[in-house]
């Protein structure tokens, strides 16, 4: 079920959006709508939105299941993700998977997640470097009291002030792990004790 909230039209997914499904974000702006992370539920909508330009979060199968569905309008990506898109191969690459598993979810990500390549889809770094900068000032903040993996996780979303949707991307307990060792390493957090972190 769709919940529309001022401007940001959540598109509600199948299962309530769980795997492989999701939902996906409408925003109307006041020259453009975009649409962010479409999703395998737009494949069998009949009321499929009409979209400026597709924003995905991060690289992963279920973000781009409806990315397809859109071919005529620009795609924009992180441009850590980017390479993603530019052919299975190169999203394969990402996964480093063993060859066995990767060839069976690679017919996965093709046939029934609808990978489609698109090589000159768009980097955004700039403002969202910001954003990044400014979310990873909010996780030092957060650890100032200790935390554990699962709490921190937890915590990790994107809001805009003034909005009344704040956004939160699937962040995977191995990315949090692998950002917060790059914290340790930088003396910027400390594990005070297995699984809890504390800002240095």
């Amino acid at each position: 079920m769709d919940r529309a909230l001022g401007r940001v039209t959540v598109l509600g997914g199948e299962r309530d959006g769980k795997y492989p499904h999701g939902n996906s974000l409408l925003v109307a702006g006041s020259e453009e709508t975009i649409v962010v992370d479409p999703s395998l539920s737009l494949v069998t909508r009949i009321d499929r939105p009409r979209v400026d330009r597709v924003l995905n979060s991060h690289c992963h199968e279920d973000h781009l299941a409806g990315n397809h569905l859109f071919p005529d309008v620009p795609w924009h990506l992180h441009e850590a993700d980017l390479p993603g898109l530019a052919s299975i191969d190169a999203m394969m690459a990402i996964y480093g998977m063993s060859p066995a598993i990767e060839a069976a979810f690679r017919r996965v990500v093709v046939e029934e997640l609808h990978f489609a390549p698109r090589p000159d889809a768009t980097a955004f770094r700039d403002r969202f470097t910001a954003v990044i900068a400014t979310r990873e000032a909010r996780l030092l903040a957060y650890l100032a009291a200790p935390r554990t993996l699962d709490e921190i996780v937890a915590h990790r979303f994107v809001y805009r002030p003034g909005d009344a949707v704040p956004f939160a991307d699937d962040v995977e307990r191995r990315s949090m792990r692998q950002h917060l060792e790059r914290l340790c390493a930088a003396g910027r957090v400390r594990e005070v004790e297995p699984g809890r972190f504390l800002a240095a």
